[in-house]
């Protein structure tokens, strides 16, 4: 007779659960619920009943930050959007949907000058970041609105902590153009941010531009046009993926050069000056035995260590498509292999394909996922994973965390695993915890959390 893995929901806060191991040989992780679905989530300020969840992140302290849905007292109506914090047996809803907060900017420059009249959220990111002080930082998108004569009609635009916006009459610089790739919410332990900025009135003066954010200040890294360090000397950054920062506020991001095809050429990173190169495409991949095997394009978004000393990224290869997962180490330029197609897992008998970006801890430890088509919604959202796996260093053997098709215990009831997801960043605590979403055939889903 089969064990399966028990997740009891009538534990719902803090409670490590343990099970039997399905494989003897498998050292299993242990499993925290944190919340599921249908349950009343005790926050401070509201009482949830929950709906649905996004990829969580979690901070070394063990507090979870996530995306949700939900209704109940102090959140209104049924399948409310919000972001909310949970740490042990506490809770505190932090924004919801038509919340008002400050407007951006001004409704007519003038003279004399006209300023917005409010402003409201309406939708959220998957995933907030939360840091060890406890902050948390989300994308979202707000509606800004003109009471006054002659108002002008126009739509909403993503933004990050009201820093942008766009309106009918004229388009603003913008963090987070609609209709385009969103950078993730990331923000270090000092409150700093690292943006995308893109024109949308695509003024020739004002390209693509990678930003970092202290307080109210932006600086530009670098921009479209510019040399990109570490290629031939005709190439120019083309576009560029998300960016991701470390507790140093250094900024590291995939990009594009021109004269390509459309795939990222390689992964940089800085705070002043000219970014530098940490690995590019025609790289020799580490490892490789008689037939000598290079990088060809990268993954989005490469996701460093808090502290910048390592950093962690998907890519293909000159012998395949997407086929592994490395970790730089930064002061050296040391890549190491995580896992490539061949590698082999221990609890799990699947083949290893379509790695997603990992993430990586101060202690080198390695978390990654892999999509599968047949099975994922949108193969598009690297979050969204058909297996999770565990390395306590780059380079040492790999372990199964959970993967669809698992079969769990909740309240009795036997149940498959149908959907994971999981941030990269902030997925993964410098304690070693595991942070992801699961969602069952039994129409329930939760947050938990998985220690190796």
């Amino acid at each position: 007779m089969n064990i399966f893995p028990r997740f009891q929901p009538a534990l719902l806060f803090g409670a490590a659960l343990v099970f039997s191991p399905v494989l003897a040989a498998q050292a299993d992780p242990s499993f925290t619920t944190v919340v599921l679905s249908r349950k009343l989530l005790p926050v401070q300020n509201a009482k949830i009943r929950m709906g649905s969840f996004g990829a969580p992140t979690i901070n070394t302290r063990g507090a979870i930050a996530f995306y949700g849905t939900g209704y109940g007292s102090g959140i209104g109506t049924k399948n409310n959007t919000f972001i909310a914090r949970i740490q042990g047996t506490r809770g505190r809803l932090i924004v919801q949907e038509g919340q008002a907060t400050f407007p951006y900017g001004v409704y007519n420059s003038g003279p004399p000058a006209v300023p917005w009249s409010g402003a409201y959220f309406t939708k959220f990111g998957p995933s907030p970041q939360i840091n060890d002080k406890m902050q948390v930082s989300w994308r979202g998108e707000v509606i800004q609105f003109y009471t006054g004569t002659n108002p002008t009609t126009f739509g909403g635009q993503n933004t990050r902590l009201n820093v942008s916006q766009k309106n009918g009459s004229q388009s603003t610089y913008s963090l987070y153009p609609d209709g385009g790739a969103t950078p993730n919410t990331d923000f270090s332990n000092r409150g700093t941010l690292s943006v995308v900025a893109k024109d949308l009135s695509n003024q020739p003066d004002k390209p693509e531009t990678v930003f970092r954010q202290s307080a109210s200040n932006f600086f530009g890294l670098v921009a479209i046009g510019e040399t990109a360090i570490g290629l031939p000397l005709d190439s120019n950054y083309r576009t560029f993926g998300d960016p991701c920062l470390d507790d140093k506020n250094f900024v590291y991001f995939a990009a594009d050069v021109e004269n390509t095809d459309n795939r990222f050429d390689g992964i940089w990173y800085g705070k002043n000056g000219d970014p530098l190169p940490l690995v590019v495409k025609g790289q020799v991949v580490p490892g490789g035995n008689r037939t000598v095997t290079t990088f060809s394009a990268f993954s989005s978004p490469p996701v460093p260590s808090p502290s910048g000393k390592y950093m962690g990224f998907a890519a293909s290869t000159s012998a395949g498509t997407k086929n592994g997962v490395w970790v730089v180490d930064v002061a050296s330029k040391a890549v190491t292999t995580v896992a490539t197609t061949s590698s082999k897992v221990l609890g799990y008998n699947g083949t290893l394909s379509n790695f997603q970006p990992p993430a990586v801890n101060n202690l080198g430890e390695v978390v990654f996922g892999i999509q599968i088509s047949t099975t994922v919604i949108n193969s598009n959202d690297f979050r969204r994973v058909d297996a999770l796996f565990y390395a306590s260093k780059p380079g040492a053997s790999l372990s199964k965390i959970v993967a669809v098709g698992d079969t769990f215990e909740i309240n009795g009831e036997n149940t498959k695993v149908i959907d994971i997801r999981f941030s990269p960043n902030g997925g993964l605590s410098d304690v070693g915890k595991i942070a992801f979403t699961a969602s069952f055939d039994n129409r329930t889903s939760g947050i938990f959390i998985a220690k190796p």
